[in-house]
């Protein structure tokens, strides 16, 4: 099953140096509201980038250029179920404009490395230009994000 994982450069680093999307804990939240125990998962490539946005803005250095960056992932199935607690109370704006559509997810395990199968890196000037950017893409239904550059190889965030 093909799933996004949203998440800051500085996290996406460690993920690619440790080898793993660890599921959250205490230590390791850097969104408030997500629930420990899980990795969260996006349905579509936009709303991922959308927590990652809203990581980004709980991490403690804002310097220069805002990167998220968000990470496809090819999951087994039975580790995976909708987060009910999202679905029944929607956090992102895609959720909330378009409630017809599935997810977004959580699964229970870590996920290795290898799993990830693209990534995309999103650069921003400003939080302004990151919402507006998310914004125009959820009002465009867009939301594979097609147009941006998607890579393979993760030696880039090494």
């Amino acid at each position: 099953m093909i799933l996004y994982h949203g998440t800051t450069y500085s996290r996406a680093k460690s993920i690619v140096a440790e080898g793993w999307i660890y599921r959250t804990n205490g230590n390791r939240a850097v969104y408030r509201n997500t629930e420990p125990g899980f990795v969260s998962l996006a349905a579509r490539p936009i709303e991922a980038a959308e927590f990652a946005a809203r990581a980004y803005l709980n991490e403690r250095l804002h310097n220069g250029t805002q990167k998220l960056v968000v990470f496809e992932v090819d999951v087994n199935t039975n580790t995976v179920a909708l987060d009910k607690k999202e679905t029944d109370n929607p956090s992102t704006e895609w959720a909330v404009r378009h409630p017809e559509q599935t997810g977004p997810y959580r699964c229970d395990t870590d996920l290795p490395r290898w799993c990830v199968t693209r990534w995309l890196l999103l650069q921003f000037v400003s939080p302004q230009d990151r919402w507006d950017f998310i914004d125009e893409r959820i009002e465009l239904k867009d939301a594979g994000l097609a147009d941006q550059q998607w890579r393979r190889s993760l030696s880039a965030l090494q």
